[in-house]
């Protein structure tokens, strides 16, 4: 796949997937911070999950209005993960990037981003977050370890899926597994088992917003899933599997003690 280059900063050219689900309260923060990248060579593809507000009449006004932004329309209500397959299908870039819908960027992520990845010859990257709590709890930052191996991302999660971006020159596109929660997971594991290693690059260059409600906010829907990917998906031993979920609870655990 060739790869575009933008004249103000000679990065490559990136697709942007930011599935979209009766999201017209809140996802122009999200497309904002897209659309005010100091890296512009990009498209942005907002992937209409059969919502039943006016969220597509927006996504559709957006797209008349910037020719980066692509819309595509799905009938049917199927998930974040089948949404996100489909703006996969649509990308036309050689890296694809992550953004939730309820989430947001600085506005230097892709620069800073693809620079490292660039220089490093790294095929998935990630950054550290911070998690804003609409409850009213105190913000806190997830720092990320420097390099992510397959086991270690078994043991504790660390490549949240808005700050992640891999490279289809290296992977070819790589699709998420049809499951209701942990989809991320899955796929950051396939595609570490093949690869070895991811890297970190930059800092805090994505905000993650915890609503009351959403999908990633109930734990144990999260663990149940957790476990699924790793005996079901992943196919691990019962051992091995029980092995690293062991450590993965432990660590969820700790994480949020040290974010009261």
């Amino acid at each position: 796949m060739a790869s575009l280059q933008h004249a103000e900063t000679g990065l490559p050219s990136v697709s942007i997937v930011i599935p979209l689900y009766n999201s017209a309260p809140f996802m122009h923060t999200s497309i904002d911070s897209v659309l005010k990248q100091t890296h512009g060579d990009f498209e942005l593809i907002l992937v209409d999950d059969g919502s039943t507000d006016d969220t597509l009449v927006k996504a559709r006004a957006l797209e008349a209005a910037d020719s980066r932004v692509k819309v595509v329309a799905l009938a049917v209500n199927g998930g974040a993960a089948n949404a996100r397959n489909k703006g996969i299908e649509a990308a036309s870039r050689r890296y694809i990037a992550f953004l939730d819908s309820d989430d947001d960027w600085d506005s230097r992520k892709l620069e800073i981003q693809l620079s490292c990845m660039t220089s490093r010859g790294a095929a998935l990257s990630y950054t550290d977050y911070q998690v804003r709590r609409e409850s009213g709890g105190p913000d806190y930052v997830f720092v990320a370890p420097e390099v992510t191996t397959y086991a270690s991302m078994a043991k504790r999660p660390s490549i949240n899926c808005s700050t992640a971006i891999y490279d289809t020159a290296v992977l070819g596109k790589r699709y998420f597994p049809i499951v209701r929660k942990s989809e991320d997971f899955a796929l950051w594991l396939s595609i570490l088992r093949e690869i070895g290693s991811a890297h970190k690059c930059g800092g805090v260059l994505a905000y993650y917003n915890l609503r009351s409600g959403s999908v990633s906010s109930n734990k144990l829907e999260t663990a149940k899933y957790t476990w699924k990917v790793l005996s079901e998906i992943e196919k691990l031993s019962f051992p091995v599997a029980g092995y690293y979920f062991v450590c993965y609870a432990f660590n969820n655990i700790k994480k949020r003690l040290l974010a009261r």
